[in-house]
């Protein structure tokens, strides 16, 4: 009965994004509801070529494979709200990063500083930097707190989770 668009940003997360959409959907319900209600609404139906299906997630998606490039890790650590890396068999939960362009030359996994600054690990392509984390039943810190109680050595190699495909067709 109505279509808007949403411009979607370049470093929008799925929290920013459903927020946008709230908003939206309550405006496009506000608008709509009478011709809803007395029937004069005009439904327009989805076309299914140009729809796309994503499977159920489980927690195994979050788990980072850094064999993938770095702006594939950023996009899916801000559309989940976090991803989860492995370091000495514990698992870290990451927030806030990004993709760092550029060649690396080391190793995908290899973590290349781990500092105040963040935890910077080598992708596939580029490096992605990581500017927050959280042990388990902790809470998460910024990396100059984390890395104050915390110690990954630089050169370390972090494992790599194989994905599955996100979409279907």
């Amino acid at each position: 009965c109505a279509v808007k668009k949403i411009a979607v940003d370049a470093r929008e997360t799925s929290q920013t994004l459903r927020a946008k959409f709230r908003k939206m959907s309550a405006q496009l319900l506000d608008e709509n509801l009478q011709s809803i209600k007395n029937g004069t609404a005009k439904f327009e139906e989805q076309n299914e070529n140009e729809a796309t299906y994503a499977r159920k997630l489980n927690k195994d998606d979050m788990r980072l494979n850094f064999n993938m490039p770095a702006n594939v890790l950023d996009d899916r650590i801000r559309a989940f709200g976090f991803g989860l890396l492995d370091f000495n068999g514990e698992t870290i939960k990451v927030c806030d990063a990004h993709a760092v362009h550029g060649a690396s030359h080391s190793v995908a996994g290899t973590v290349l500083q781990a500092d105040a600054n963040g935890l910077e690990v080598a992708c596939a392509e580029g490096s992605l930097l990581i500017k927050s984390l959280q042990r388990p039943c902790a809470k998460m810190m910024c990396a100059e707190e984390f890395f104050k109680g915390f110690c990954i050595e630089k050169k370390s190699v972090l494992k790599s989770f194989a994905n599955a495909e996100l979409l279907r067709a």
